[in-house]
């Protein structure tokens, strides 16, 4: 017996959680957030995702050697203009005793022009291709780590729907037809979860084809 309720006047019922909106809202992110941590240690999940975190180390370590080349570039740059000023001043003075220039006094100027020019190409290399390049491979495998975790979260919501159902089937089995509603519980929350996973997943594949198409 229900206490309150007069089952013969009021046959049919609507059970809820006790709990306050707020209480069961907090409750239900909790769990949701384990659903989540739960679903990226799937196997298939969790191999993806590290895939798409050594995608994004690298381009992390092409944005370094940009930076390092760059710098490096200056500092030749300056000592070449530095190595330019003293062989000028070198010239006049040869000039001025009627001496011929010594051209060996620019092997070292040659030399530090040489490596910047090849400093700029490896620079010009890593901005125009291979930085690109792996930025859309870092987006394709956003993408297929995305779908990966949508896909366990849809796993584990369906395993929770499963055995909620069949708890329901168990205690209503000859008495009731029992509908339920779960868009507003905790499997509600999770498919939720997948389904936003989903639409980043359409995003990165998204911004991936943008890149492709502006490189051509």
């Amino acid at each position: 017996m229900i206490p309150g309720v007069d089952l013969r006047a009021t046959p049919t019922l609507q059970l809820s959680p006790e709990a306050d909106e707020g209480q069961r809202a907090a409750s239900i992110a909790v769990k949701v957030a384990e659903a989540v941590a739960a679903a990226e240690q799937e196997p298939l999940a969790k191999d993806l995702i590290d895939k798409h975190r050594d995608a994004l180390k690298r381009i992390e370590r092409l944005d370094a050697a940009i930076r390092f080349l760059r710098q490096h570039a200056g500092t030749l740059g300056e000592r070449l203009r530095k190595l330019e000023a003293g062989y000028i001043e070198r010239l006049i003075g040869d000039a001025s005793n009627g001496k011929a220039p010594d051209t060996k006094a620019l092997d070292e100027a040659i030399r530090v022009e040489h490596v910047r020019s090849l400093i700029e190409q490896a620079t010009g290399r890593i901005a125009g291709q291979l930085r690109p390049q792996a930025e859309i491979d870092s987006l394709r495998a956003e993408s297929m780590a995305h779908l990966a975790r949508a896909d366990a979260l849809l796993a584990i919501a369906n395993e929770r729907a499963d055995k909620l159902v069949a708890r329901l089937k168990e205690a209503a089995a000859d008495e009731i037809t029992l509908p339920v509603d779960t868009k507003s519980g905790v499997i509600g929350a999770i498919f939720a979860e997948a389904t936003r996973f989903e639409e980043l997943a359409a995003q990165a594949v998204s911004r991936g084809r943008e890149l492709e198409k502006k490189r051509g």
